[in-house]
């Protein structure tokens, strides 16, 4: 598996991994629109390759996510989606380990994530990444979760 800068035909691909609306939403919040198309979504979630990623192996892409820089010291890890086929296998993981590791390497020093209350799994996936719930910026719908760079 390989981590490289995301180009517009990875949100082709990434479109076709989210059936629904309410999976848009889950996966984008509300700012992006349904149904899905390229043009859109690129600036819906102002994509660049310079904030945007992707993991890919021989068969093709199989995860995307971005790194948004918030302040000098903090990035957010935003729209963090695996391949439907590779979900439950450890890639989660393994890709969440990857944009971890590329945030402290751009000097990242916090990496703050939302996740949606219900949306258990990805609660335990960044639990067990190292997350941990900022309750001080949570909100009843919205779980607010930071790492911090250890030294």
């Amino acid at each position: 598996m390989n981590l490289r800068p995301a180009t517009r035909e990875d949100l082709k691909t990434v479109i076709t991994w989210i059936g629904d609306e309410a999976a848009c939403r889950t996966w984008a919040g509300p700012v992006v629109r349904f149904p899905l198309n390229p043009k859109d979504l690129a600036h819906d979630i102002e994509f660049e390759s310079t904030n945007s990623h992707s993991l890919v192996e021989d068969e093709g892409l199989i995860a995307f996510g971005q790194l948004i820089r918030k302040s000098q010291k903090r990035l957010h890890m935003a729209r963090f989606i695996v391949a439907p086929g590779k979900r439950a296998s450890g890639v989660g993981r393994q890709w969440s380990r990857e944009l971890i590791a590329l945030a402290w390497k751009n000097g990242c020093e916090i990496l703050s994530l939302n996740v949606y209350r219900d949306n258990i799994a990805a609660q335990s996936l960044y639990t067990s990444t190292g997350f941990k719930e900022a309750v001080e910026k949570s909100t009843p719908e919205l779980c607010h979760m930071i790492i911090h760079r250890q030294r």
